[in-house]
């Protein structure tokens, strides 16, 4: 709901599609659909630490690769093989994800919503009245969690969009966590859902000049071969 700073300088003619708030009243009023959301959720938090538990294993061989420098006949070939098993681990991950999101769309269409379905409706209006759509940032996984709930992707197909930061990342096909800096220590770059689809062959990397350590070569390299 913050959105003094953009009204200000478009002259205040922005609408806030309040996409959080809108699922919260649709929760609100079908305790059913919250539950089944819910459920959905359990599910992909699982999908999500079972995929971690391996990718720490398969990014630590692969790293203990890439920052060996010996003059080995046969190390291109191991470190190309460590890449497509991250690739092949991501991509079956994904593969699984999307599995989940369809089976919640089935469910959802066997059981709709009337309370979702208003909030739907009135979000494709709002956006049929506009030249333009911004999507800012905040929290990557909610805020592409909001937009696929209010089935806002169809209406953003023909749009001039605007985005920056997390509304960057929900754009793209694959959405990249990142962070070579986190307060635990060095972290996994991970897949964690599929994006919307309408930024393809992009990876969104907001702030990579702060996340990413980029004078850690066999870091980057892994990293940049992976996606």
């Amino acid at each position: 709901a913050e959105d003094d700073e953009l009204q200000d300088a478009i002259g205040h003619r922005a609408v806030n599609l309040r996409l959080h708030a809108r699922v919260d009243a649709a929760f609100a009023a079908d305790p059913a659909l919250f539950a089944m959301h819910r459920r959905r959720q359990d599910r992909l938090r699982r999908l999500q630490d079972l995929y971690r538990l391996r990718l720490d294993k398969y990014l630590d061989a692969a790293l203990e690769l890439f920052q060996r420098d010996e003059p080995v006949e046969e190390l291109p070939d191991a470190r190309d093989g460590a890449v497509q098993a991250l690739r092949d681990l991501d991509s079956h991950h994904v593969e699984l994800l999307q599995r989940v999101h369809e089976e919640f769309d089935e469910e959802l269409a066997a059981h709709p919503s009337a309370a979702l379905q208003h909030q739907r409706g009135e979000v494709a209006e709002l956006i049929a009245s506009c030249g333009m759509v911004a999507i800012a940032g905040g929290q990557v996984a909610t805020l592409l969690g909001r937009l696929r709930l209010l089935d806002v992707r169809r209406h953003l197909v023909n749009k001039p969009l605007l985005a920056w930061s997390a509304g960057a990342m929900v754009l793209t096909e694959r959405v990249v966590l990142f962070h070579d800096r986190p307060p635990e220590g060095p972290g996994n770059a991970e897949l964690l859902e599929p994006g919307l689809g309408l930024a393809p062959g992009i990876v969104a990397l907001p702030h990579a000049s702060v996340r990413l350590r980029l004078d850690d070569l066999p870091r980057t390299s892994l990293f940049s071969q992976r996606f």
